[in-house]
């Protein structure tokens, strides 16, 4: 019985450990970033740092949000209607909104960055 609760202890350890190791690395809560209007055509998202930037984006029905990772990890783009699915370091991902409206995405792979906001108009 000693055994197994030391073995108990020294997995809840670990765990605890490799969350700190996660959040450390997430640089805790990412900081408000202000709306902004793309250039015409459509905006760009660069996803660094567990992060969206610029959590808001406005674009015109018709244009596009590109999602560009350049954080050393996986991300997604996820909302209610859509999925990007797993977006490589590196690389991106480009989706048309044909409908005016408000759309909330988060990372799915990682919860606990803030969800960000594309206003199309």
């Amino acid at each position: 019985m000693k055994m197994l609760r030391t073995a108990a202890i020294c997995c809840l350890l670990g765990t605890v450990l490799m969350l700190a190791g996660c959040a450390a690395k997430m640089g805790g809560v990412a900081p408000t970033t202000p709306s902004v209007t793309p250039a015409a055509g459509g905006a760009t998202v660069v996803i660094k740092d567990f992060a969206f930037t610029p959590a808001t984006v406005t674009i015109k029905v018709g244009e596009t949000v590109t999602w560009r990772n350049d954080d050393g990890v996986p991300h997604d783009a996820t909302s209610p209607d859509w999925t990007s699915g797993s977006i490589s370091s590196g690389q991106s991902y480009t989706r048309a909104f044909d409908t005016a409206g408000t759309f909330t995405y988060v990372c799915k792979v990682h919860p606990a960055m803030k969800a960000a906001t594309i206003i199309v108009q």
